[in-house]
């Protein structure tokens, strides 16, 4: 806050954050008024669907992690979920997959010596990722502004299991919008408990991409902006 207090605030006529928690928080660190201007995705809108319905003798169990993994929040999140989760989730779910989606994936034994575990690195589209998962997991532990991976799930009609942190600002409520969890074991819990529910997945996909599509397009964001901009003095 120090540094962008440094920065010159009062030569800009209007100052924006993309949540409103960070809004308020920049707002009491600087005086100044922060205005929102939340973020968006840029991915297709697909129908949810009902995957691997209740009754299958092999249910598909694959999680999707998508990020950029030399961005500290990421690799600090996915170096918690392969140590504290991954084990006990393997242990509880039999044929469960993990696939690592982004730039930058860490050098481990964990990552090339675990079958259950693919690795892409930098990919041309992160959608066919996406709608191959059953479930995207966002562990983050720290961070600021909105996930626009969270977005980009809720758009493509994917499940998501989040730490509060990750969710942040984007007011999606727990098991309604997505499962949230803020320690170790509540976050295996909610990975379990959403794989072996698919209606609930279904349902909850179907609300978080109802909610994503009432603030976080283009079109809205865009003509928010416009017309905040139509009011600043030359």
């Amino acid at each position: 806050f120090r540094i962008i207090q440094e920065t010159g605030l009062s030569d800009y006529q209007a100052l924006f954050a993309s949540s409103a928690p960070e809004a308020e928080r920049l707002s009491m660190a600087t005086g100044k008024q922060i205005e929102l201007a939340p973020n968006v995705a840029h991915c297709p809108i697909v129908e949810p669907q009902l995957r691997n319905p209740s009754g299958e003798r092999t249910p598909s169990r694959r999680l999707g992690f998508v990020g950029n993994f030399g961005h500290v929040p990421n690799a600090n999140g996915l170096d918690w979920f392969l140590e504290d989760m991954w084990p006990e989730l393997k242990r509880r779910l039999g044929g469960i997959r993990l696939t690592l989606v982004g730039l930058n994936p860490p050098d481990n034994d964990t990552l090339t010596e675990d079958p259950h575990i693919e690795v892409t690195g930098a990919v041309d589209s992160v959608v066919p990722h996406y709608r191959a998962a059953d479930l995207a997991v966002a562990p983050l532990r720290r961070g600021a502004g909105t996930r626009i991976k969270l977005l980009e799930a809720a758009r493509l009609g994917v499940p998501f299991v989040a730490t509060p942190i990750a969710a942040e600002g984007l007011g999606m409520l727990d098991r309604q919008h997505c499962w949230l969890a803020n320690s170790a074991a509540a976050f295996v819990e909610s990975v379990v408990e959403a794989l072996e529910d698919p209606e609930k997945r279904l349902a909850v996909a179907r609300n978080a991409q109802e909610l994503a599509l009432t603030k976080n397009t283009v079109e809205q964001v865009e003509q928010g902006l416009v017309a905040r901009f139509a009011k600043l003095h030359p």
